[in-house]
C-alpha cells in the first residue's frame, strides 16, 4: 500500500513540474513513479507491489479476451438461425 501511495505522490509531482494537468500526463506520470519504484525495488525490499501489477493487468486482459470471444459466439449463434449448435443449460 505505501508504494501505490509513493506511486501517486510521484505522478502528481510530475503533474506539477509538467504544469500540464492532464489525463495523459497523470497516467504516464503514473508509469514513470511506477518505474523509479521499479529501479528502488531492491532497496526497499518489497517486491511483492510488482508481482501483483504484472498480475492483475494479464486477469483484465483474460476477462476482455473472454467478453469478446463469448459475445461473438452469441452473434454467431443469432446470425446463423437455421442451425442452433448451443443448447440451455
Amino acid at each position: 500500500m505505501q508504494v501505490t501511495l509513493i506511486v501517486i505522490l510521484l505522478s502528481i509531482i510530475w503533474l506539477i513540474f509538467t504544469g500540464d494537468f492532464s489525463l495523459t500526463n497523470f497516467i504516464f506520470g503514473n508509469l514513470v513513479g511506477y518505474l523509479i519504484m521499479l529501479l528502488l525495488s531492491t532497496a526497499l525490499g518489497n517486491n511483492s507491489y510488482f508481482k501483483t501489477i504484472p498480475k492483475i493487468i494479464s486477469l483484465i486482459v483474460f476477462f476482455v479476451i473472454e467478453l469478446v470471444r463469448a459475445n461473438l459466439k452469441v452473434a454467431y449463434e443469432i446470425i446463423t438461425v437455421y442451425k442452433h449448435s448451443m443448447e440451455p443449460g
